[in-house]
């Protein structure tokens, strides 16, 4: 949802700023690397006026973002179905929310700190002392992201 609605204001050099939709009243704003390769989709299907407040040119009644989820997540579950990609380990659809999750296992998987992780994905944790914690360094969360997405070689 949040990259949907994601702004122009948004992205700046090679970072995408976001706030989870989500989390309401309680959000805050946290920041990703922007990778080559997602830049590629952004271009591809941005919207073309520059006047645009929104990244992408699609309407942002919520019926019709809801509208473009189910059909999104379809084309997802022809893709598995057409490619025999299996979600381990109980089966399953393959949908947005699991690739989210296949993210972070992929993370734990490669032993990368719990708390980047959560930075990385924009999660709050419960605990009193998230307020007063610093957040970790560009550069250890744009490495964690890079050792993820298994492209430790991009600059």
């Amino acid at each position: 949802m949040d990259v949907y609605y994601l702004r122009r204001n948004q992205i700046s050099k090679d970072r995408v700023y976001l706030k989870r939709s989500k989390l309401g009243a309680k959000a805050y704003v946290f920041d990703v690397l922007l990778l080559p390769e997602a830049a590629r989709i952004l271009n591809k299907y941005q919207d073309k006026d520059p006047e645009s407040e929104y990244v992408f040119p699609w309407s942002k009644n919520r019926t019709r973002y809801q509208t473009f989820r189910s059909s999104h997540n379809a084309k997802l579950k022809r893709i598995q179905k057409n490619s025999g990609l299996e979600i381990l380990p109980t089966g399953g659809v393959l949908t947005t929310k699991v690739i989210r999750h296949s993210f972070a296992t992929i993370a734990k998987f490669k032993h990368v700190e719990p708390d980047i992780i959560r930075e990385l994905m924009g999660h709050e944790r419960g605990d009193i002392d998230t307020a007063y914690k610093d957040r970790y360094p560009e550069g250890v969360r744009d490495s964690a992201l890079k050792e993820i997405c298994n492209l430790p070689n991009i600059k």
